[in-house]
C-alpha cells in the first residue's frame, strides 16, 4: 500500500486529502473498517462514500470513499479551534461541502 497526504491551508482551516493505493484493489473496500466512530452513508453516492461521525472530539469533518482501488479521505482540520467550542451547524456544513467535492480518481 502507498499512502499520500496533502494539506491545503486557508485562513481558518486546512483541508487534508489522503489517498491509499492498494496493491490488491479489493482490499481498498475494507479501508473504512478501522475508523473510529460511526460511518454515515451518503445517499446515492456512486462511490459509496461515507461521512465519519463521533470519531472522538468532533473537530474534523471527514468523508471517505473508494474508487478504482484507491481509498480517499477528505478531512477539514482546525474548524473548531477558532473559538474553542464545537458547533454542530459548522460540522454539518463542512460535511456537506466535503461530500460535494469533485472527485478526480
Amino acid at each position: 500500500m502507498v499512502m499520500r497526504d496533502c494539506r491545503y491551508a486557508s485562513k481558518n482551516f486546512s483541508v487534508m486529502v489522503k489517498t491509499s493505493h492498494y496493491s490488491n484493489p479489493a482490499a481498498a473496500k475494507d479501508a473504512t473498517k478501522m475508523l473510529a466512530g460511526k460511518l454515515r452513508a451518503i445517499p446515492n453516492d456512486p462511490d459509496g462514500a461515507v461521512i465519519q461521525e463521533g470519531q472522538g472530539d468532533l473537530t474534523d469533518p471527514a468523508v471517505f470513499y473508494v474508487r478504482n482501488g484507491v481509498a480517499v479521505e477528505l478531512r477539514v482540520l482546525g474548524i473548531y479551534y477558532k473559538d474553542l467550542k464545537s458547533k454542530d451547524a459548522d460540522l454539518r456544513d463542512m460535511q456537506t461541502k466535503l461530500a460535494a467535492v469533485k472527485r478526480l480518481q
